[in-house]
């Protein structure tokens, strides 16, 4: 927002008054809004001169949200450590202080350890501006059971003893 400019005025005789007011009209979205500025100079005499300036301020980008990809995924066996959520996860935005959700939400496969986790942070910035980013965590059991120390496949012949 531009400074308040330094109105200077004239007269050829007296000095004239001035003032200077300045009003601020705020729309739905505290962050968009107006700001009306006026100078008004009177010479004493039924003359005078007015000026104006009018700043609209609008909000027009939305919030950013910072530490996790915009659609990441992770493919994981169920051997692997899950992942915590990034707890460095921010969000930013250049008029305000957005809020930053986060839910997660949990679908089991067929197999005991078979499941997919969905990560899911939304940052608002309270204007109707929003930025989403999700993760989601594959998690499979692919490899199959191992026997450990069977014998090999024999064949084993017992004569049965009467």
């Amino acid at each position: 927002i531009p400074d308040v400019p330094n109105v200077t005025v004239a007269d050829n005789c007296d000095p004239p008054e001035f003032t200077f007011t300045q009003d601020t009209v705020f729309e739905a979205c505290p962050l968009n809004y107006t700001i009306n500025r006026f100078w008004f100079v009177d010479d004493g005499c039924g003359r005078t001169d007015m000026g104006r300036q009018t700043i609209i301020v609008t909000d027009t980008i939305g919030p950013e949200i910072i530490g996790v990809g915009e659609n990441e995924m992770l493919l994981l066996s169920c051997e692997d450590p899950i992942p915590d959520p990034n707890p460095n996860v921010v969000a930013d935005d250049n008029c305000s202080v957005p809020q930053l959700t986060y839910t997660q939400d949990t679908t089991f496969g067929a197999c005991q350890y078979e499941m997919t986790i969905f990560r899911q942070w939304v940052a608002d910035d309270g204007c109707g501006r929003t930025d989403t980013a999700r993760q989601t965590i594959v998690i499979t059991d692919d490899i199959g059971p191992e026997i450990i120390n069977a014998p090999e496949n024999d064949t084993v012949r017992v004569d049965c003893v009467a």
